[in-house]
This record gives structure tokens, sequence and C-alpha cells, in this order.
């Protein structure tokens, strides 16, 4: 004789709400875990902003729909700052790692102060390289690299033994308005980075010559 087979009982949450509780608070446990392993991937751990590589995905988002359309008598722009921090092996040579992740943070700091849209990305692109890109920022993006540095110039480090250095940023800035990849906006914001630290000059901003569909 076969055993009758009954149907699986689901918990009935009305009668025992304690139940519904706990699988809703294992489901906010487990969406904040996951989004906490998320952040992990993508941002830097000692700056806070992203990491090189989400920095290149969700700027090629960007770029992809990116098109050249007219904004009064201008066109659309986005626009691409490689900033580099002056003299930072010596930083650390000198006085330690410690210092030179002290120094790495304010630098940071003081993009995340000035860079606020929600449009706009930043990242530590490499050791001591941080990148931002603004879209449709005009002239504004040359304003943005000059207020970064200056704060940069301005603000002091302290040392462990109480002293204070200060440091020093150049940046390249690069525009685009028309689509563009990531790579041709880097290699003309390191290019004007380059022109920044030229015959000795540093704590400086260049800016590339503007690219366009023709360039």
């Amino acid at each position: 004789m076969l055993e009758e087979i009954r149907p699986l009982q689901r918990p009935d949450y009305e009668d025992d709400p304690s139940a519904g509780m706990a699988l809703t608070n294992q489901h906010e446990q487990h969406t904040a875990h996951m989004q906490e392993l998320e952040r992990r991937a993508n941002v830097d751990a000692l700056t806070g902003l992203l990491k090189r590589e989400a920095f290149e995905e969700r700027m090629k988002e960007l770029l992809q729909r990116f098109r050249k359309r007219r904004i009064g008598d201008s066109l659309e722009r986005v626009s691409f700052l490689l900033i580099d921090v002056d003299r930072f092996k010596s930083v650390n040579d000198t006085h330690g790692h410690p210092v030179g992740d002290k120094v790495l943070r304010l630098v940071a700091d003081a993009i995340k102060r000035h860079v606020r849209r929600d449009s706009d990305l930043t990242a530590r692109w490499a050791g001591d390289e941080f990148a931002v890109c603004l879209e449709n920022a005009g002239n504004e993006a040359i304003g943005k690299a000059e207020e970064i540095r200056r704060e940069v110039e301005s603000a002091e480090v302290v040392l462990f033994d109480g002293n204070k250095i200060k440091v020093t940023v150049s940046i390249g800035v690069a525009e685009t308005t028309g689509p563009r990849g990531v790579e041709r906006l880097y290699k003309k914001a390191d290019e004007a980075l380059y022109d920044s630290k030229g015959n000795g000059g540093r704590n400086h901003v260049a800016v590339a010559g503007l690219l366009n569909e023709d360039s």
C-alpha cells in the first residue's frame, strides 16, 4: 500500500510573527554582506576611492552612453584628470610607508571635497596616482583641478614625532567632445601630466588639446 504523500506545510507567519521577522533579518543580513563584498572588490581600502578596474568599467559605460549633442552653443564634454603626488618616493624613503599612506589619504580627501556630483568618478589609479572623470563639466574641469592642487599645497602632514611636512600634486587634464576610449583619454592626460612636471616644475595643472571627432 502506497504511503500518502502530503504537501509540505509552509510556515504560518501569521501564527508565528517571530519566524517571519527572523527570515526578514536573515535576508537583510545577506544583502548587507553581499554589498560589503562588492564594496571591498571595487573600493580602495586606504583612500575610499574606486579601484582602477572599477573606475575603468564605469567610465567605459559612461563613454558608451556618451553622444555628441548641443548644449547651448557648446558641445558636451567628458573630462579626465590624472593626479600625481610630487616626489612621493622621497616621502616614502625618508619618512616610511605609514607617512606615505597619510599623504595618499590627504590627497584622496581633497579630491572627495571638490568632486561631489553623483555622475563624477574618482579612483586611486595606481600607487600614488589618482584619476577623476567629470561628465559635462566644461571649463569647470580645469577649475576643479586647480582647487584640488591648491588644497593639497596648503595642507600639512603631521609626522609621528609631531613635525610636519608639505606635499604637492601635479595634474594633467584631457577632454573630449566625441566618443573616445578610456585609454585614449588617459594617454592625453598622461602627456599633459608629463608636461606639468617638465623642466623641474611641479605643483602645476597642464591641459592637453581638446579631443574631438577629428583628433
